[in-house]
């Protein structure tokens, strides 16, 4: 009778626990890839190439869903200036408590900024 009781409750605990390990790992690889374009851009990049570094970077992440955003403009980058990649992604829920308390998608976001050499 115990066990009937506790076990939903059980494996929603358990559920919440992988779904915040999820989420850790998700922003990690977030960081990663923020900061693997910035340092590129540092060393004078073009978009294109920060963009692409950032994509191959975020291996846990579907590549089709990142949203990478990099101030200032090409055009206008000098030596001193701050570089900055912000990395958007959308991350969906799998636990249905959770999702019913925070939505079913949090969008993440993380920003890293260097100065340019």
């Amino acid at each position: 009778m115990e066990l009937a009781l506790l076990l939903p409750v059980l494996l929603l605990v358990l559920l919440g626990i992988a779904e915040v390990g999820r989420l850790v790992a998700v922003d990690l690889a977030l960081q990663h890839a923020a900061r693997e374009g910035a340092r590129l851009g540092a060393t004078g990049a073009s978009d294109a190439e920060i963009t692409q570094r950032v994509l191959d970077s975020a291996v846990l992440l579907d590549p089709a869903l990142l949203t990478v955003s990099i101030t200032p403009p090409e055009a206008s980058r000098e030596h001193g200036v701050a570089l900055t990649v912000t990395v958007q992604y959308p991350f969906e829920l799998m636990v249905p408590l959770m999702s019913d308390l925070v939505g079913e998608v949090l969008s993440l976001q993380s920003t890293l900024s260097m100065r340019m050499e």
